[in-house]
């Protein structure tokens, strides 16, 4: 060890180890204040029920984040907030709300009481509440699609958009040859609340990712992995995969800029944010195409954050041989030091 005296062991990784908890107030901020714009496009198009929704989210969430706070005696420390806005809009847009409240409820226990608070995270709590509302209350899922209000204003005088659809908006955007891009960018096509405005979502997106408040590496490994092997398959095979516009229904871009990249639930190193990104677009194509859940972009989620770990692991091992090396460079072949 004397060897090792007086050196440096703060090296950065072939990843490119970095401190994840700078700047994590701002970016949980910029990303609260970014979603509630998208409660707009969600108002006008589906009722302002929706206010309704983010109210009960809120409760919920801050409620079972004090009580975890209060029971493990520890000091107050950061709240999950932009969990507790962004997702009601995740949802059907007529999803119950004490399916909602128990859905967030088990998301916000598993995914951040029991590992000790926000920022602590090791999987996405939004994706964690969503996975649990899709596979407990199925029917509810299924059949808690409408049909949008036109233009702009109804939506912001109405309750609620009560025409139902008969399937999820992604089977029926499968059988619909006739909708143009412009109907589908303008809202006028069921959706989640977040994307009720395709155009306003991607607008929003487009702010947080200049702002800063995700990795970009996480987002442009991710949708573009997706977006290369829908366009390469869909050439080859077009009878099996659905045209890219498609993606522009359902909970796609949201997942891709407002919740897989953000720093709380992401690979540690760089090359982990970009391998761990691929591996969850090729999980999303594959889900969205031969699966029976035509919008499992949260499952995708999950798969990449529960492997960020091990990926992290692998480029910090080889990058910890190598150190190794640097610092007794007449190591032979062997990895024996010649006396």
């Amino acid at each position: 060890m004397s060897e090792l005296s007086g050196i440096n062991l703060q090296f950065k990784t072939p990843g490119g180890l970095r401190d994840y908890t700078r700047h994590i107030h701002r970016n949980d901020i910029l990303l609260t204040l970014i979603t509630l714009i998208l409660y707009l496009g969600g108002i006008a198009k589906y009722g302002y029920s929706l206010l309704l929704s983010l109210v009960v989210s809120v409760i919920v969430g801050f409620a079972i984040e004090y009580l975890t706070f209060k029971i493990r005696k520890k000091p107050f420390g950061d709240f999950a907030y932009p969990l507790w806005v962004l997702f009601p809009l995740i949802l059907p847009p007529t999803f119950p709300l004490w399916m909602l409240a128990i859905s967030l409820a088990f998301g916000t226990l598993i995914g951040i009481s029991f590992f000790g608070g926000h920022g602590r995270e090791i999987a996405s709590p939004i994706a964690i509440g969503w996975t649990f509302a899709v596979l407990s209350f199925p029917t509810s899922f299924s059949f808690g699609w409408s049909y949008p209000f036109p233009g702009f204003q109804e939506g912001f005088t109405l309750f609620k958009a009560a025409l139902p659809t008969v399937d999820h908006p992604i089977t029926i955007f499968k059988s619909r040859a006739t909708l143009s891009l412009l109907e589908l960018l303008t809202g006028d096509f069921p959706q989640p609340p977040a994307n009720a405005i395709p155009l306003l979502l991607i607008g929003c997106g487009v702010l947080i990712l200049l702002l800063r408040a995700v990795d970009y590496r996480g987002f442009v490994s991710f949708a573009g992995t997706t977006l290369i092997l829908s366009a390469v398959f869909r050439f080859l095979i077009p009878e099996k995969i659905s045209p890219l516009s498609s993606l522009l229904v359902g909970n796609f871009i949201l997942a891709s800029i407002f919740v897989y990249p953000v720093t709380q639930t992401s690979a540690r190193t760089h090359a982990g944010r970009w391998l761990s990104g691929i591996l969850a677009g090729s999980s999303y194509f594959l889900i969205r195409n031969f699966s029976s859940y035509p919008d499992g972009v949260f499952f995708a989620v999950l798969f990449g954050n529960i492997f960020s770990p091990i990926i992290d692991e692998m480029f910090l091992h080889i990058n910890s041989r190598g150190f190794t090396n640097r610092l007794n460079p007449q190591r032979n072949e062997g990895g024996n030091i010649p006396e």
